[in-house]
């Protein structure tokens, strides 16, 4: 994210389906809402997340910037087994590996 791994004991992901949706796991909480493609260009969001409060120094403030960061993604690219996702095309700011 944004160049950084996330935190130790965390895991982000981002499930995308072919309805528009994206649903995943902030670190802390599940998250969910839209996503679509249109002429290329990504568009995410509005998103909801589930209410957890995690008392781990740094996740929330990582699930924050997560949301945030997801939700400014523009761009999109696929290469290899990753996603790379950011708010233009030349920056990337998350990057996605398939299971």
């Amino acid at each position: 994210m944004a160049g950084q791994p996330v935190l130790e004991g965390t895991k982000l992901t981002a499930e995308f389906s072919g309805e528009d949706r994206v649903a995943g796991n902030a670190g802390c909480n599940s998250f969910f809402g839209q996503a679509r493609v249109d002429g290329g260009r990504l568009s995410v969001g509005p998103l909801g997340s589930t209410l957890m409060a995690c008392v781990r120094d740094g996740v929330m403030e990582q699930e924050g910037r997560y949301l945030a960061s997801l939700e400014a993604a523009t761009s999109h690219t696929l290469s290899g087994d990753q996603l790379r996702l950011g708010p233009s095309a030349g920056e990337v700011t998350l990057v996605f590996s398939s299971r």
